[in-house]
């Protein structure tokens, strides 16, 4: 029994002994351009909050969500009955004063011939052209008016600006419409945007004109939540100022809608831009990194003790989607765990599977 003992702990020892194979890769010194990804909504291009400027009761809403609509569709329609006595009213308003308009100018005429004759005075002449005035001033004024009244009826009516799809409806027929008060939303989807907000300390590492340069080209834009699909889009606009208490630089990348694939508003936009270059950081691959305690730890390598030590770093900018910064903690010529390294224990004796890394390496 007692040789049976020694034997499994001869053999357990042998196990544990018994050296992990990894695979090297070494730390290059950064001499590409750095991408950082920011994430940003969609939009659609064309969209308006849909509002009646007079309020009232709805008599006509025959849409449904989804509905496509064209350019001078009309969607909706208030009850107009207000509107078109208002109209009558002040037409008649006017063509009233009209006639004390024409008694006022057949005074003014016969006054005036008095006076070349000698008899009227100035001050009947006087009186004459003021009620004259008078009358053109109301006249105008009621004209001003029948021209709002007419503005308003035909705000009873409420018609699509541009081609597009209804994706909320927030007023049912027979319901009353606030003036002013989204009653729909209209969005045309076949223009989109991703509209990215960048910090302040993401704003690339170079010269005013190059970054004016970067406006008319193309980027792809990366839907996470839609198996990473990829799409080319154009940066067309660089808002030239922040807003809020944490700066951001609001940046528009325009695409059409595909045919194979639907976006929508409001999906989540993944965009890969550059930073600048970086000559004096170096990168290793994002795969040599690995967590413990939320900090990132490399596993470094060194071929005079082949052991393997866990090293704290700082990790900086993505580069091509591949491989990352590392602002400290390791050094260019250096040799790092290409994957797995989290599973290593300090110190750990390794066997490399790629040996041909450390060729330059000298004894």
């Amino acid at each position: 029994m007692k040789k049976v003992f020694l034997l499994l702990a001869a053999l357990l020892f042998s196990a544990s002994a018994q050296a992990q194979v990894v695979k090297l890769a070494k730390v290059e010194q950064a001499n590409a351009v750095a991408a950082g990804v920011y994430a940003g909504k969609v939009k659609a291009v064309d969209h308006a909050n849909l509002f009646f400027r007079v309020g009232g009761p709805i008599v006509s809403q025959k849409l449904v969500l989804g509905q496509n609509v064209k350019k001078g569709d009309v969607l909706m329609r208030l009850d107009d009955r207000d509107y078109r006595r208002q109209i009558e009213q002040i037409s008649n308003s006017i063509e009233a004063e009209k006639a004390v308009n024409e008694l006022a100018v057949k005074t003014l005429d016969r006054t005036q011939k008095l006076i070349e004759n000698g008899y009227a005075s100035k001050q009947r002449l006087d009186a004459a052209q003021s009620a004259k005035d008078a009358s053109d001033a109301k006249i105008k004024s009621a004209e001003a008016a029948l021209k709002i009244a007419r503005d308003k009826l035909a705000d009873t009516y409420l018609k699509a600006p541009f081609d597009g799809r209804i994706t909320q409806l927030l007023a049912q027929e027979n319901e009353v419409a606030q003036a002013y008060h989204p009653v729909a939303v209209l969005q045309n989807l076949s223009k989109l945007e991703a509209v990215v907000n960048l910090p302040e300390s993401a704003i690339p590492a170079v010269g005013l004109r190059e970054v004016d340069s970067y406006v008319g080209k193309m980027f792809t834009v990366t839907f996470p939540s839609r198996d990473n699909y990829q799409i080319k889009a154009k940066l067309t606009d660089m808002a030239p100022s922040a807003a809020g208490a944490r700066p951001t630089y609001e940046l528009r990348f325009r695409f059409n809608q595909p045919k194979d694939f639907l976006i929508l508003p409001d999906m989540t936009a993944e965009v890969a831009l550059p930073t600048g270059k970086n000559t004096n950081r170096v990168f290793v691959p994002f795969s040599a990194v690995f967590y413990r305690e939320a900090e990132p730890f490399v596993g470094v390598y060194n071929p005079k003790t082949r052991q393997v030590k866990l090293v704290p770093v700082k990790i900086g900018a993505v580069f091509d989607n591949q491989s990352v910064e590392i602002s400290d903690g390791v050094s260019a010529g250096d040799f790092v765990v290409a994957a797995g390294g989290g599973r290593l224990v300090e110190n750990a004796a390794v066997s490399v599977m790629n040996p041909e890394v450390l060729s330059d390496v000298r004894d």
